[in-house]
């Protein structure tokens, strides 16, 4: 008996690398944000979007697999540049 905890995939077993996917790669129970050891290079880069126009702030980012609330994908707000100096 193997301990290999998806029978199907052949990157899915203890030890694996776990990336930002929605898998459990290695086998802990624990997928993306939830697991401490996903790869860093997996991860997104995330801004501060204080205006929510979809555009953050270049200066303020957060590696994650997800972005959280009041983040953006794409850098370039020049607002919230000018919003995030005025705190």
């Amino acid at each position: 008996m193997d301990n290999d905890c998806d029978d199907i995939s052949e990157i899915a077993y203890p030890g694996a690398a776990e990336h930002c996917d929605g898998r459990d790669e290695d086998c802990d129970g624990l997928s993306d944000g939830a697991d401490e050891s996903v790869d860093p290079a997996s991860r997104g880069t995330w801004y501060r979007d204080g205006d929510g126009d979809g555009y953050g702030n270049p200066q303020t980012t957060e590696s994650a697999c997800s972005a959280s609330s009041g983040r953006a994908s794409n850098a370039g707000g020049s607002s919230d540049v000018v919003l995030d100096r005025r705190r």
